[in-house]
């Protein structure tokens, strides 16, 4: 099984995705903001979740670069 959590934030569903799906299956957590992703990291760590793969990118419509407002 494949989860994609879109906007993952903290972890909060990356956590439950990651118990549901078990070691067999996977976790894309999508997040674009580098200081959001420091805790979502130390979350999945601290958690021992090992079946997530983190990629710090925005989804959208349109390709280009974006500033993201905080």
């Amino acid at each position: 099984m494949k989860v994609i959590d879109i906007s993952a934030n903290i972890g909060y569903y990356c956590l439950i995705a990651s118990s549901i799906v078990g070691e067999e299956g996977t976790v894309y957590a999508v997040e674009p903001s580098i200081q959001t992703i420091r805790f979502l990291l130390l979350n999945l760590l601290l958690n021992n979740c090992k079946n997530v793969i983190v990629k710090a990118v925005a989804l959208g419509d349109k390709t280009g670069l974006y500033h993201l407002n905080l």
